[in-house]
């Protein structure tokens, strides 16, 4: 129970009334006085049973995105056998909401849908609904919190790219060291042999077939998919982390609509954990449940190896802060397991990065800077050469 100021005022004007009809022995001036004692009295003792016999039930997605316009709805149904009046709903599911309800009759079951957005990626989780009300007279609010269960996972925001010029060149490093192409059902044609058990049969060539009088099927190159990797720094702050979420589900999407394969990698306080092979929607999922960690990029990108890299062309690495001398040697160190890699640093504004000595030493690396200025990709970062060198 919560006692407003508008109780405060109705004793002090009741007091008032009162010292100044015994100054002026005008009895309706104490009528007035007790009307607003009493009135104090009533707001204040009748809130006590405004909230009893109400059961709430909450209904919410079990999925949504960062931001965008959800719909959750709040149940109130009345089982006591009278009305209950000034009744407010009050949740912090997605961001939260209140509602006016007003009234609600004996029997009766109201439903409240309110639309919000959920302002932060990752499980939601809401155990009470909080009812409010002040009737009759506003002087006291009663509140009581319900307990009720909605679990709503918020897949990070994806802002739509321009394809960027590092998913085109996606394309691992690992078929150019074979000396022999491998095998498989793609579509490169490399010549035709006999037929082994477990062939596809769309792979037969009717016509050597019947020349030869025996199965004869196409040997086919195996098709190379290229490939990108996004390790995540994880930072503890969680509006970084939702920043840096944002960058990669972004990522993703773009790599996603030419056809190349994604494998997600991050640093928790239990080592690392990755994700790959998995439809887009999974790998967004994967970015809606990692948490923070204690582990400083330097050491979340070093855990990053051959085995891990294996058949990745481009390395994204996406940090949260300017990268320090440590990120550098542990970026650079991976630039032979693939054929480009490129490290996104989230700036308000590009030119803090030009002429900074950790960007440069990444440059003089061949590691692309590009800047996460927005909601955009902005232009690599160039070099910059001193005149007269």
């Amino acid at each position: 129970m919560r006692v407003r100021r508008r109780a405060i005022g109705l004793l002090l004007g009741a007091g008032v009334l009162y010292l100044i009809g015994t100054n002026a022995q005008a009895g309706w001036l104490f009528v007035l006085a007790v009307l607003l004692l009493g009135t104090a009295a009533a707001g204040t003792i009748l809130p006590l049973t405004t909230l009893r016999r109400l059961d709430v039930e909450l209904s919410a997605p079990a999925e949504t995105r960062q931001g965008e316009p959800t719909a959750v709805e709040v149940r109130i149904a009345n089982r006591g056998r009278a009305t209950r009046w000034g009744v407010v709903a009050h949740d912090e599911h997605l961001g939260g909401a209140t509602t006016w309800l007003g009234s609600i009759r004996p029997g009766e079951v109201v439903t409240l849908t309110s639309v919000r957005g959920a302002p932060r990626r990752g499980e939601a989780h809401t155990g009470w609904v909080e009812l409010r009300s002040s009737a009759p007279f506003g002087v006291a609010e009663r509140r009581r919190r319900h307990p009720v269960e909605g679990t709503t996972l918020v897949l990070p925001r994806s802002v739509p790219l321009a394809e960027p010029s590092f998913i085109e060149s996606s394309m691992s490093r690992e078929p150019s060291a074979r000396t022999e192409p491998r095998r498989g059902p793609g579509p490169e044609y490399l010549g035709v042999r006999e037929y082994r058990p477990g062939d596809p049969v769309r792979q037969v060539h009717w016509r050597l077939t019947a020349r030869h009088g025996e199965l004869v099927v196409r040997d086919l190159e195996e098709e190379r998919m290229p490939r990108l990797a996004i390790w995540l720094d994880t930072p503890s702050g969680g509006i970084a982390l939702d920043r840096c979420c944002t960058i990669a589900a972004s990522l993703l999407d773009a790599a996603t609509a030419t056809g190349a394969g994604v494998r997600l990698a991050a640093a928790t306080d239990a080592g690392p954990i990755s994700a790959s092979r998995a439809r887009a929607i999974d790998l967004h999922r994967w970015l809606a449940r990692l948490g923070p960690s204690r582990v400083d990029a330097a050491t979340g990108i070093g855990w990053l190896d051959g085995e891990s890299l294996r058949g990745v062309g481009t390395l994204v690495a996406i940090t949260s802060v300017m990268p320090t001398e440590g990120v550098v040697e542990a970026v650079t160190e991976h630039i032979p397991w693939v054929s480009r890699l490129v490290v996104v640093v989230p700036v308000d504004d590009a030119m803090a990065l030009v002429g900074d000595p950790s960007i440069e030493a990444l440059l003089l690396g061949g590691v692309d800077v590009v800047p996460w200025i927005g909601d955009d990709l902005a232009p690599p970062i160039r070099r910059t050469v001193a005149i007269g060198t």
